[in-house]
């Protein structure tokens, strides 16, 4: 997510749908960008908050005047997409919370060294070296930002780590437990019109792009806000389209798909 005061903004950002390239032009023209707020850490959520938490942390009135957009894709390539980065890895292209520190840019060059290679082994390691930069930051820094960026980063080492232990094929990855792993599991269950409604089910966004389409879409949205950067594609995972070379796991794959995202697949306009 973020928030720009400067074109009055607020972003949605849901996984895997193209998000990071939209914050990295966002970077570029905006050096005051907002990319995080103070969640509850048991909402296992930073960077991808949904438009509820930032309604309810920002004054009630610059919610509402502000442009809220957000990028969707079909339910089916973004869990593939999903899996396939978790499986690889984190690269060093992966893209990373807004630092400000030595301190807090060593954590994040190590915590993306780890998860590079995840597994249990790192995923302990990275635990610790949490507890080691909190202390050197806390004498060094001040403005609390760290705890933000410590809950960030830790939360995305523990689903790679817990992806790559429990799931070894896609099909796996589907069947992931709901309930388990104290909740990093849950992002896997919930539909991406989750993201941008309220309680009641109300729309809070104003504008939703398709990543099938984002460069027109973006650029159109981009002329109503009077923005003047252009897209830079980012962190595609590979082979996001590859599928089950097993007829029957596809077929498996794809109910499994319909029946957990029939809201998104209904809403959006999509088809398996």
């Amino acid at each position: 997510m973020f928030i720009s005061h400067r074109y009055q903004v607020i972003f949605i950002h849901i996984q895997r749908t193209g998000g990071y390239s939209i914050h990295d032009i966002f970077r570029q023209y905006d050096a005051d960008l907002i990319e995080s707020i103070p969640l509850d850490p048991n909402k296992q959520r930073v960077r991808h908050c949904y438009a509820s938490d930032i309604s309810d942390y920002l004054d009630p009135e610059v919610f509402k005047s502000y442009r809220k957009f957000c990028v969707v894709r079909h339910p089916y390539a973004r869990m593939q997409s999903w899996y396939n980065v978790l499986k690889a890895g984190y690269g060093k292209n992966e893209p990373k919370m807004l630092t400000k520190t030595p301190v807090q840019k060593l954590y994040q060059k190590s915590i993306h060294y780890l998860n590079s290679h995840p597994n249990k082994i790192n995923g302990i390691i990275a635990n610790n070296l949490s507890l080691l930069f909190r202390f050197l930051d806390s004498i060094t820094n001040k403005d609390g930002n760290f705890d933000l960026i410590l809950q960030g980063e830790n939360t995305g080492n523990k689903v790679l780590v817990e992806v790559n232990t429990y799931a070894k094929t896609f099909n796996d990855f589907l069947n992931l437990p709901r309930d388990k792993a104290n909740g990093l599991f849950e992002r896997f269950y919930t539909s991406q019109l989750d993201y941008i409604s309220d309680t009641q089910g109300k729309i809070l966004v104003d504008d939703i792009l398709h990543l099938e389409d984002l460069d027109n879409d973006f650029n159109t949205f981009a002329e109503k806000v009077n923005f003047p950067g252009r897209l830079q594609h980012l962190n595609k995972s590979k082979n996001s389209s590859i599928k089950d070379k097993n007829i029957q796991n596809e077929i498996i794959n794809k109910n499994i798909i319909k029946q957990r995202f029939e809201k998104d697949l209904s809403y959006f306009g999509y088809t398996l």
